[in-house]
C-alpha cells in the first residue's frame, strides 16, 4: 500500500500518557479538600462524643443507684465530672477503676450550666451537684459541654423521673 506525502497517518483513539497524569491530579486535588474538609468536622465529633460518654455515665450512675437501692451523686467542675458514693463518712468521688471515675475532658471543653451567670470551679466539690435517688428520681438539671467560649455544644438535659437527654445546643 503507497501513501502519499501530505496524507494524515491514521491516529489511534484512546488517551494519552499526559490526559492520564491530568485526570490523576486532579482526583488527587479533589481527594485532599474532601479530607481537609472532613477533617475539619472532627473537633465537633470529638466534642459529641465526649457529651455522649458523659450522658452515659450518668445513665450508669442513676441505674445503679436503683439496682443497688442506695443514692447515688454526680458532680462536676469545668474540665471535669465524676460519680459520688455515700459512705459513713459522707460523700466521696468514686475512686475505683470504672467509667464512674474522675473523667477529665479533652483540652478545650468545658462543662457549664446554662444561664449562669458564673463558670465553674476549677475542682470538684467536695458534695455532688446531682442526686440519684434509689426510686429512679433525679432533680432537674442542665449541663452543656462546649470548647471555652463557643456559642454551640452538646446539652444533657435531665428531668425528675429520671430520664435524660442529649441534644446539640445553641447559646440564645
Amino acid at each position: 500500500m503507497k501513501t502519499r506525502i501530505g496524507t494524515a497517518v491514521p491516529r489511534f483513539s484512546g488517551y494519552t500518557l499526559l490526559e492520564m497524569l491530568v485526570v490523576v491530579a486532579v482526583i488527587a486535588i479533589l481527594s485532599a479538600a474532601v479530607l481537609l474538609a472532613a477533617r475539619g468536622t472532627s473537633g465537633d465529633r470529638r466534642i459529641e462524643d465526649e457529651a455522649r460518654r458523659m450522658h452515659r455515665v450518668l445513665q450508669l450512675l442513676c441505674d445503679e443507684a436503683v439496682v443497688e437501692g442506695r443514692y447515688a451523686g454526680f458532680g462536676y467542675a469545668a474540665g471535669r465530672y465524676a460519680g459520688y458514693e455515700l459512705s459513713p463518712q459522707g460523700w466521696r468521688v468514686v475512686e475505683r477503676a470504672g467509667p464512674l471515675r474522675v473523667h477529665e475532658l479533652r483540652a478545650g471543653l468545658s462543662l457549664r450550666e446554662p444561664g449562669a451567670e458564673r463558670s465553674l470551679p476549677p475542682e470538684l466539690p467536695e458534695k455532688p451537684q446531682l442526686l440519684c435517688a434509689p426510686t429512679g428520681e433525679i432533680g432537674e438539671h442542665d449541663l452543656v459541654l462546649a470548647p471555652a467560649g463557643a456559642t454551640s455544644g452538646w446539652r444533657v438535659a435531665l428531668d425528675r423521673e429520671g430520664r435524660s437527654a442529649l441534644a446539640a445546643w445553641e447559646a440564645r
